[in-house]
């Protein structure tokens, strides 16, 4: 190998550890925000909204049907859950990003 390919290479690795700290980051982000989300914090979730919404006609529906809207935060915690850890185990995975 001669010395161009070697700083191809490098510069190739040094691009895919800002690609995984990246994924990373956004996969702690995803699961943060799906932290507040949680059905064991949906109480303080619903109360939260119905605060915010109150006055509003979606602070209406949402008084109205708190089963669904449980059911709804409840299906949003989830998937964000799932889809912050899947960013982070695609960060700590061996596949390379697709080129540009």
């Amino acid at each position: 190998m001669n010395m161009d390919q070697l700083n191809d290479q490098q510069e190739r690795l040094t691009e895919l550890d800002e690609h995984a700290r990246r994924q990373r980051r956004k996969g702690m982000l995803w699961v943060g925000i799906s932290f507040i989300l949680c059905p064991c914090h949906l109480p303080i979730t619903l109360m939260v909204l119905s605060f915010l919404l109150g006055g509003s006609a979606l602070g209406v529906v949402f008084r109205d049907n708190l089963i669904i809207a449980g059911i709804l935060t409840t299906s949003i915690w989830a998937a964000g859950t799932w889809y912050g850890f899947r960013k982070m185990r695609t960060a700590t995975c061996s596949i390379t990003p697709r080129a540009k």
